[in-house]
């Protein structure tokens, strides 16, 4: 693990109150989650706290543009958020938003977990932001050419393989003309193995508890209770961090899906996240994808 790391390594990108989020995900998730609550209560507190780069924490500049691209030309934007752990896609498309007030956009997201549904509505309220949430699962979402934007946050890898291919064709008809789909993946150089980075863990267990001795992290629950918490989101994770795929795997499923792949925004890692996650060889990119034949695209 590297030597003195920051606390706060991923500052906060968006107008999004986290540490009220992580309150509210933390109270929802006790009456809505069942296997996910300690995935829905440990990911805002981490982002609270810098401690996690999978939202929009992560290379947030080329984020932002790439959904600023998606969005671009548009008198309006319907959006949809295929899944979401919480607030933070929504506060990537209020960020985008906030470019030009004249364009009117209106976002959906569809989650099978009522918790971070109801953080993107907190979070909506306040940032003044027009949201609709579904609760219900993604394969079973019926919306054909609703949506101008559909952004997948790593969502891909959490279906089981044999359903990937199938949902994705699925996401295809949620696609108005000239639509776009974002895929954020984790990739791997082929034939490599990723595993889960116990640096990682240690990293982000240092530093809740740094912030719960300085006074800087309210706790409703004792910390060692919370501090479990980290290992219980790793098993919730599991299916979706072990081994991996090598870009190629996810620009085929795209291609047969039926759609386009007509950008491709690389996310990468610097050295001390490889450090992090344990040497190994991963990257991260946000495929733009369009269904054949729709649109003229101009690069990132």
């Amino acid at each position: 693990m590297p030597s003195a790391q920051p606390l706060r390594r991923y500052p906060h990108p968006t107008a999004e109150d986290l540490p009220r989020l992580a309150r509210t995900a933390y109270g929802l998730a006790g009456r809505h989650c069942t296997a996910c609550r300690d995935y829905h209560v440990m990911w805002p507190y981490l982002r609270s706290l810098g401690l996690h780069g999978g939202g929009p924490e992560h290379r947030f500049a080329e984020q932002h543009a790439a959904f600023a691209a998606a969005a671009r030309g548009r008198k309006a934007v319907r959006w949809l958020l295929a899944g979401s752990a919480d607030a933070g896609q929504l506060a990537l498309v209020g960020s985008v938003a906030a470019l030009d007030r004249a364009v009117l956009h209106r976002v959906t997201i569809v989650d099978r977990c009522a918790t971070p549904l109801g953080v993107a509505r907190s979070h909506a309220e306040a940032a003044g932001l027009g949201l609709e949430t579904v609760l219900g699962d993604l394969m079973a979402f019926d919306a054909p050419g609703a949506f101008d934007v559909v952004s997948m946050h790593h969502v891909v890898n959490f279906f089981p393989e044999e359903l990937r291919l199938p949902f994705l064709r699925h996401a295809a008809t949620w696609l108005a003309p000239d639509g776009r789909i974002l895929i954020a993946v984790n990739h791997v150089a082929p034939g490599a193995t990723v595993k889960l980075s116990e640096a990682l863990r240690t990293w982000r267990e240092a530093g809740i508890r740094e912030a719960a001795a300085t006074g800087r992290l309210d706790l409703p629950e004792d910390l060692e209770t919370f501090v479990r918490r980290l290992d219980g989101m790793r098993d919730s994770r599991k299916s979706a961090q072990q081994g991996g795929h090598d870009r190629g795997y996810y620009e085929t499923l795209a291609s047969e899906a039926g759609l386009e792949i007509v950008d491709i925004v690389s996310l990468p890692f610097d050295d001390d996240e490889r450090a992090l996650h344990g040497g190994h060889p991963r990257e991260r990119c946000i495929m733009v994808a369009a269904a054949p034949g729709h649109g003229h695209w101009r690069n990132l």
